[in-house]
């Protein structure tokens, strides 16, 4: 009917021209002779609606390093918290890794140490009136820093104000580890890692008198107490 209408014919002779029933389906390709046209005409209205291909998934947006320099706030509290934030939102850019006994009974995952050395500021210890949200290792400069777990990393950089040179690594189970004040950073954002992997060089930046490493593990953007799931090797 729409192209008996477009070509101003009636219905009864486009269907007689083609020797077809005025109920007859039209398939995808079919030739019409309209008559009182010299040309044939296709049939789009009679194309069977194709299968939509899936769209494609949109790529994880990563967290520009400016976000992460303008969050405000005291040292290890709520710009960091922010920061985490900022990380678990974002979609694994890899598979997730499959799930550990640990997970699967509820019980509290197991990180290693990622240096040996004395805690000289434990969690939630009140320095210069602010609460510790991880804790603090006395650590020879240079000391390698290593991956508390399997991950990727989320941030590499020093945009955060009193934690000098910060690596965070999101965690298959939802947790992210952060190490600050190191010296050297030996892994960017993206990379993938492995559980005790050298990932930085302990140090004095950032806001500390003395070399050490600053070690968070966070569930999500809440600090828990590290103490509590350093177990490993």
């Amino acid at each position: 009917m729409s192209i008996a209408r477009r070509n101003n014919v009636p219905v009864t002779e486009l269907a007689k021209a083609n020797n077809l029933d005025q109920s007859a389906k039209l398939s995808l390709g079919m030739k019409l002779t309209v008559p009182g046209s010299k040309s044939a005409a296709a049939a789009p209205v009679a194309q069977p609606v194709l299968a939509a291909a899936p769209a494609q998934p949109a790529a994880p947006v990563a967290a520009p390093a400016t976000k992460l320099a303008s969050v405000g706030g005291p040292p290890q509290s709520a710009r960091l918290a922010s920061a985490t934030t900022n990380v678990t939102e974002e979609k694994p850019v890899v598979e997730q890794a499959s799930v550990k006994p640990s997970e699967a009974t509820g019980a509290l995952p197991t990180f290693r140490w990622p240096v040996r050395g004395k805690v000289i500021t434990s969690y939630g210890a009140k320095t210069n009136g602010k609460s510790n949200d991880g804790i603090n290792l006395a650590v020879p400069e240079g000391t390698p820093v290593k991956a508390a777990e399997d991950g990727v990393v989320a941030y590499s950089g020093n945009e955060l104000k009193g934690y000098g040179n910060l690596v965070l690594v999101r965690h298959s189970n939802g947790y992210v580890t952060a190490y600050a004040h190191a010296s050297e950073l030996l892994v960017k954002r993206g990379d993938t890692i492995k559980r005790g992997q050298i990932i930085a060089k302990s140090g004095q930046s950032g806001e500390v008198g003395s070399p050490q490493l600053h070690f968070e593990i966070r569930k999500g953007s809440s600090p828990v107490d590290p103490l509590q799931f350093l177990n490993g090797a």
